[in-house]
């Protein structure tokens, strides 16, 4: 009887693997049948409303003739030469205004104001902003050493009071910053 008992085991066990083989098979089959399904309704193509987030900072690219302000500079400029600049800038939030005021050694020995003022209109992401001439920079210079040019983009005016002095924004508003050595001949 015992010999019975091993040998039905046996078969048994051999048959039971054999199960479990083809359950672990067909287990494997159905994952990479599901997992090879994907969504089948695309998604919209126009988004609803913008997707850059709120309120994001405007970033100076350059300008439309970047010898005038290679980057990273030094940059001379004739003041006896009258030389209006078009600046290239972008911001995401295309409905503000981009505002950009030139500073010339701000904080060098204290604050002093923007020298050159320009605004560029809302209505696209990448924008071009007409600026004054850049012989203004020079107006208070009366030496040939490197001064510092600062050009401050952002998407606020400037405020008439505040901290930091002379570029003071409103809390909302978002700035970036570009500058260079420069020297008036």
């Amino acid at each position: 009887m015992r010999d019975n008992a091993v040998a039905f085991s046996r078969t048994h066990s051999r048959e039971f693997s054999g199960l479990q083989s083809l359950a672990l098979m067909l287990l494997c089959l159905y994952l990479m049948i599901v997992s090879q399904i994907g969504c089948v309704v695309p998604p919209p193509l126009e988004l609803e409303q913008a997707d850059a987030p709120p309120n994001s900072p405007p970033v100076i690219l350059g300008t439309t003739d970047d010898i005038t302000l290679g980057f990273p500079g030094p940059i001379i400029i004739d003041s006896t030469i009258e030389t209006p600049i078009t600046l290239r800038v972008s911001d995401n939030d295309f409905q503000d205004t981009v505002y950009l005021n030139f500073y010339v050694d701000y904080g060098a020995p204290s604050p002093t104001p923007s020298i050159i003022t320009c605004a560029g209109a809302p209505g696209a992401i990448e924008r071009l902003v007409d600026c004054s001439s850049l012989g203004l920079l020079c107006l208070q210079i009366s030496d040939n050493n490197f001064h510092t040019v600062e050009l401050m983009a952002s998407d606020r005016p400037l405020l008439f009071s505040g901290e930091p002095v002379f570029r003071a924004v409103p809390s909302d508003a978002q700035i970036s910053f570009r500058s260079w050595q420069m020297q008036c001949i």
